[in-house]
């Protein structure tokens, strides 16, 4: 019996020393799935997927139902695939599977790993300054459970460059250059890091800008400004015009021409056409007479003046006036007559 054993062990280790291993990184809590290589070339009767060396999950045609130790795994009886879900670090090893009687040759080496953290850049000596001739950086960060990890670093605004964990910089390599960034990598996950300002740049005083720049702009800037301004003026000045054109102005509509002949044309002519036009030069009660403008004060008409002389006012008035008797003297012109009749009674 003792011998059996011994034989069945050493076959055992002869055929995982024959068999490949393949890895299959996953996260935690993530899930994977187990293919037969290579794929079994008659049907399925029995298959048997073992996690290190127990059993997993098992199926014999007609003889042994499908059954499986985990609730996180589901067998395809047909092709054979194996399917884990939930994946925790208890669940991370090596499963091998048996198709038919026949062991299959491809292992897998299941690794439940972590995301790499964010990684920080750090320096030392913590006495690294522009002044110094070397520094070394590191790109930090826990890392555990998420191994293994691999470190590139980007110099300024180059490529990303394969590297150690630790980066040794020096001010004649290193001197022009403004920044850092390392990456942390690993087979589920990458993270970068924040940009690092160079403790070695070595800051030049920059040229400062010269003013004439300013001085043409402020120019230019003056000049657009009266440009802007004198269009604006302009335009209005050309909407106004239209405006008046629009209300029928005169000053514009007529032009000068007509605005002359307007105005040597009477306006205050009566209008002979619709019926006899009222008086012109009408008196009023006291002696004033309407003219077409404003109402003057006309002389009196034929109003005896203290020194008992009369205003003529024309040839048909002056006869009026001489055959009316005046008020304290004789009527002259009847006096020859009177003397006559009298000489000769």
């Amino acid at each position: 019996m003792g011998k059996v054993l011994v034989f069945s062990l050493l076959v055992l280790a002869s055929l995982r020393s024959a068999s490949t291993e393949e890895k299959k990184p996953i996260k935690e809590g993530g899930s994977v799935t187990l293919d037969l290589r290579p794929a079994p070339s008659d049907p399925i009767t029995i298959i048997q997927w073992k996690f290190e060396d127990s059993i997993l999950a098992e199926w014999v045609k007609d003889v042994v139902p499908l059954t499986h130790n985990r609730d996180n795994i589901k067998l395809n009886i047909v092709s054979g695939r194996l399917s884990m879900e939930k994946m925790t670090k208890a669940d991370a090893g090596v499963y091998s599977v048996e198709v038919n009687n026949n062991v299959q040759k491809v292992t897998y080496n299941v690794l439940v790993i972590n995301d790499v953290p964010k990684p920080v850049i750090t320096f030392f000596p913590l006495v690294c300054s522009d002044e110094s001739h070397n520094c070394t950086l590191k790109c930090e960060g826990d890392t555990t459970g998420a191994e293994p990890v691999t470190y590139s670093w980007k110099t300024g605004d180059g490529e990303w460059k394969e590297s150690r964990k630790a980066k040794v910089i020096t001010k004649k390599e290193h001197g022009q250059v403004k920044n850092f960034t390392c990456k942390m990598k690993n087979q589920v996950s990458e993270e970068v890091s924040e940009l690092f300002t160079n403790k070695l740049y070595n800051k030049k005083e920059e040229p400062k800008p010269s003013p004439v720049g300013w001085i043409l702009g402020g120019i230019f800037f003056v000049a657009l400004l009266v440009i802007v301004g004198v269009v604006v003026a302009l335009k209005k000045k050309i909407i106004r015009c239209g405006k008046d054109l629009e209300n029928g102005n005169p000053d514009i509509k007529n032009g000068p021409a007509e605005e002359e002949e307007r105005l040597d044309t009477p306006q205050d002519k009566p209008d002979t056409k619709n019926g006899p036009a009222e008086p012109l030069n009408t008196p009023h009660e006291d002696n004033t007479v309407i003219k077409d403008g404003p109402v003057e004060e006309a002389e009196p008409l034929n109003t005896p003046h203290e020194d008992n002389t009369v205003i003529k006012d024309g040839p048909a008035e002056e006869a009026e006036r001489l055959n009316r008797p005046h008020e304290d003297k004789p009527d002259i012109k009847h006096a020859p007559a009177e003397e006559e009749a009298d000489t000769e009674l």
